[in-house]
């Protein structure tokens, strides 16, 4: 399974600190959805609590992300 595989499918689970596993500690994401760049693990957790939190068929059978932006 690649990173990209194992990224989708935590992200399709819809797991916030699974997600956040994949990321150093100093890590630093460019969010396609965020303003500036994250900078730090809370920034992190916040934008994926919003990236995925409560968007009902988010991943259809995990292969494509629905409603993102929304």
């Amino acid at each position: 399974m690649t990173l990209e595989d194992l990224w989708m499918q935590r992200i399709c689970q819809g797991q916030v600190a699974n997600v956040l596993n994949l990321y150093t500690p100093n890590a630093i994401l460019v969010a396609t959805f965020a303003p500036a760049p994250l900078t730090t693990h809370t920034q992190l957790k916040n934008y994926f609590i919003k990236f995925i939190g409560g968007k009902p068929g988010l991943c259809r059978r995990g292969e494509a992300l629905r409603e993102v932006a929304g």
